[in-house]
């Protein structure tokens, strides 16, 4: 569980420095998923950020761009991040996750 706050942590900062929705789009996707050491370990490993990720996106909006205008759907940067931090979605959503409120 320790692996798992430090990368809730570092994703935390990273997003806070840079201030914007789109970093925090990016946090809380990470976040959520961020419940197996897998993950955690991906999001730690030093060789990726959300500043690099959000330049990944800014270039496939250009790509997609037409007379300078293009829109990239939340499902579509999800995705993108996924794939930029190598998280199967369906294995980190599979983790057990107890919701505090009910062990009271």
């Amino acid at each position: 569980m320790e692996r798992i706050n430090e990368a809730r942590a570092k994703i935390t900062e990273e997003s806070l420095k840079i201030k914007g929705a789109l970093a925090t789009f990016i946090e809380e996707t990470i976040n959520e998923r961020c419940t197996t050491e897998e993950v955690a370990n991906k999001i730690l490993d030093g060789k990726k950020s959300i500043k690099d990720l959000i330049n990944e996106i800014r270039n496939k909006a250009k790509e997609k761009a037409v007379n300078n205008m293009a829109a990239i759907s939340d499902e579509e940067v999800r995705e993108m991040v996924l794939k930029y931090y190598e998280i199967d979605d369906a294995k980190s959503q599979s983790a057990d996750v107890v919701d505090i409120l009910d062990l009271i």
